[in-house]
């Protein structure tokens, strides 16, 4: 497997899935191979049972960061990991099983990464989603005015909370942020 970086950022793809998508990650892999493209499998290796956020947030962490782009996720239904990706801020994680909802994913929606359900779509079926995903670029235009509204509120204010003094704390490699002033039209809330 390739670990890309952000020179090779048009070309790599990313993939990751949990024991129920293990097998269909496999056979993407082997589109991947056949296209000549690079990419980073963030597990899992078995179909031994496991947890998908295990390997939705190294994923969902990759495509923020510009590691690598777009990536493919699966699960067994592709809902939950689905579910997973999209509570990072920088991720449109687009759930498809058609080729043409995987084109109007990246088209309309401008999406990141591919989700499958990998117990609920063939191979045959997955080959055309990949293609479809990769393929199709995004649209722009008035659509892009529509994604801002993806974010929630509190989403809008925290570049915001980040640029006044803060008293933060860290904890288990999460931090906890104990005190915040938000500036608001000239006014402290």
């Amino acid at each position: 497997l390739h670990l890309c970086d952000r020179r090779q950022r048009q070309m790599c793809k990313e993939t990751g899935s949990d024991h129920a998508g293990y097998e269909l990650k496999e056979f993407v892999k082997q589109i991947l191979d056949s296209k000549g493209l690079a990419y980073k499998d963030f597990g899992t290796d078995s179909t031994e049972s496991c947890d998908y956020p295990d390997y939705a947030h190294p994923l969902a962490k990759a495509v923020e960061a510009g590691e690598v782009y777009p990536g493919i996720a699966i699960c067994g239904s592709g809902n939950g990991i689905a579910m997973t990706l999209n509570k990072h801020q920088g991720i449109r994680a687009a759930l498809c099983w058609q080729e043409e909802i995987a084109r109007l994913a990246r088209e309309h929606k401008n999406a990141n990464i591919l989700v499958m359900p990998g117990r609920f779509i063939s191979q045959e079926e997955a080959t055309h989603t990949v293609e479809a995903f990769l393929s199709t670029s995004f649209e722009g235009g008035g659509i892009s005015a529509g994604l801002t509204k993806f974010l929630c509120e509190s989403q809008f204010l925290l570049p915001t909370i980040w640029d006044i003094p803060t008293k933060v704390k860290k904890r288990n490699n999460y931090h906890t942020i104990t005190e915040v002033r938000i500036l608001f039209k000239n006014k402290t809330l």
